[in-house]
């Protein structure tokens, strides 16, 4: 319940210097906490709310101090909440409180929380609203120490990404999800063209790193059978991102994520790039040995939550 001394205002109607100064702020902490270098693609944002087509709330208290923050958008009938700061129970919960009963929430039934961290309570309140809730752990290795294991032959071929892979990548995701029983931020609804335009987000724009090219894979064996996404995400400090990696569920159990993940870190290194980072479920054990495997290590996490 959202305490009397806590009052949350649009965001599109605070002075342009406070808004870019708690922007500037938190993208300090993606680049030294994440590694990630959000100058980029964050500058859409303040332009956005500026026009007043990026609703958000500011939290503050008596006195007019800023309390705590959050911004959402509407993207393919998904309200996805992309950012809630905030170090105190009660502000999460009055923030939380703002963007549920908003104009955009009350329109549109499905949601996606994409938060930095675990704001106090923010679990709790999500999953007391009806959305189910799930820690993603943000992995780093090293990739100048990493220790890549040696993986088998098999019977497929590893290429360099192709523009023309998009469909092809959409159609392995799609089928490598199917039975996935952990929250996935990204193509929460499931259709081919979420999966098509998710691909198209990741090789295409900078929201999730600028594409590494040498480092984004394919394998084929009668069709796709598994692929690997890099990104750099601050090219100034060597950092890759692991964006994305699946393998088809007819070629799971050989050893090809192996594969296609040493030689995703092979390649990021041999572009100059001293590490690389990871999102992945916390109920997603398999993946996380094979991340540990390779010398991945927790240094920050998220959390996720869908309606």
């Amino acid at each position: 319940m959202r305490a009397a001394s806590v009052l949350c205002e649009d965001w599109r109607n605070a002075p342009a210097v406070e808004t870019c100064a708690l922007l500037e702020a938190e993208g300090r902490i993606w680049r030294r906490d994440l590694g990630w270098d959000v100058r980029k693609s964050w500058s859409v944002i303040e332009p956005a709310r500026a026009a007043g087509a990026l609703p958000g709330f500011i939290a503050r208290d008596a006195g007019d101090r800023v309390m705590g923050w959050t911004w959402f958008l509407q993207h393919r009938g998904v309200l996805q909440v992309a950012a809630l700061v905030a170090d105190q129970r009660e502000v999460v919960e009055a923030l939380v409180d703002a963007v549920l009963a908003s104009e955009q929430a009350r329109a549109i039934p499905a949601q996606v929380w994409s938060i930095r961290g675990a704001p106090p309570s923010l679990a709790e309140t999500l999953t007391a609203a009806g959305l189910r809730v799930e820690p993603y752990l943000y992995l780093t290795a090293d990739l100048r120490a990493a220790n890549v294991p040696e993986a088998h032959a098999r019977p497929h071929v590893i290429r360099e990404w192709r523009a023309s892979d998009q469909t092809m990548a959409a159609t392995l995701l799609a089928d490598a999800y199917r039975s996935a029983n952990h929250i996935r931020a990204f193509a929460p609804d499931g259709t081919d063209e979420s999966w098509r335009a998710y691909v198209r987000t990741l090789v295409e724009t900078d929201g999730c790193g600028t594409l590494l090219k040498s480092a984004t894979l394919i394998a084929e064996h009668d069709g796709a059978a598994g692929a690997v996404v890099t990104t750099t995400i601050d090219r100034e400090h060597g950092v890759a991102h692991l964006a994305q990696i699946a393998v088809s569920p007819r070629m799971q159990g050989q050893g090809l994520a192996r594969t296609l993940l040493g030689r995703a870190m092979t390649a990021s290194a041999h572009e100059g790039l001293g590490s690389m980072t990871l999102l992945v479920s916390s109920h997603n054990t398999p993946a996380q040995r094979l991340y540990a495997d390779h010398g991945f290590r927790q240094t920050a996490h998220f959390t996720i939550a869908a309606s």
